[in-house]
C-alpha cells in the first residue's frame, strides 16, 4: 500500500473587479473573510510517489450554481457526482457538510 500524504486547508474565493475575473487564496487555519469572499474547505490527498516525478496539475471548476427544489436528495446526487469523477478521471472525492 502506498504512502498518502494528507492536507487541509481553506480556498478562500471572491469574485473581482470585472464580472468575469475571480481572485482566490489558499489559507492553513480557518480563513478570516473579508466582504464578498467565500470559504471553502478542501482535504487534498496525494500519493508520497507524486514528489519523484511532480508532472501534475490540477484544474477546479465549479460550477454556475442551480436552484434545488425541496425534493432533491443532496446526499445521493453528492454521492452519484463522486462516484462519476472517479470512473471517469480516476480521482476519488467525498462531499461532507461542515458546520459553520
Amino acid at each position: 500500500m502506498s504512502h498518502k500524504l494528507e492536507i487541509n486547508c481553506w480556498l478562500v474565493v471572491s469574485q473581482g473587479r470585472r464580472s468575469y475575473e475571480a481572485t482566490g487564496r489558499l489559507a492553513h487555519k480557518t480563513p478570516k473573510l473579508a466582504p464578498g469572499e467565500i470559504p471553502i474547505k478542501m482535504q487534498i490527498t496525494l500519493p508520497a510517489s507524486l514528489f519523484k516525478q511532480p508532472q501534475f496539475l490540477a484544474k477546479i471548476e465549479i460550477p454556475e450554481p442551480s436552484p434545488i427544489t425541496p425534493d432533491v436528495k443532496i446526499d445521493d446526487t453528492l454521492k452519484a457526482l463522486a462516484e462519476s469523477v472517479q470512473q471517469n478521471i480516476g480521482i476519488k472525492i467525498s462531499f461532507e457538510p461542515v458546520e459553520n
